[in-house]
């Protein structure tokens, strides 16, 4: 299985802490997420991480499997659905913002 690719990493330091902006490129989507851990950006441990959505597609990072899960809303829908096994996701570019040390 293929995983996510990281580009584009910017690192600060914020009083002993790391923030770091990540771009967020990759390939078909695997129902469970796809692994992002402190280690891929140089971190230890994360204490904040934002993905914003991008067209229809919602990331919703889970902290307890350190994975980026996919969702997505369509106009019929009132909740977010997990977005389908082997989703295309090769055209799309996410842009994450993660804090840490």
């Amino acid at each position: 299985m293929a995983d996510i690719v990281l580009t584009d990493i910017m690192q600060n330091n914020i009083v002993k802490a790391k923030l770091a902006t990540v771009k967020i490129t990759g390939p078909n989507y695997a129902t469970g997420g796809h692994t992002f851990t402190p280690d891929m950006v140089g971190m230890n441990v994360f204490h904040f991480v934002s993905i914003p959505p991008v067209s229809g597609y919602v990331p919703i990072y889970d902290w307890t499997n350190q994975k980026i899960m996919m969702y997505w809303s369509n106009s019929s829908a009132t909740v977010l659905a997990q977005i389908t096994n082997a989703t295309d996701l090769t055209g799309v570019t996410f842009y994450a913002t993660v804090i840490g040390r």
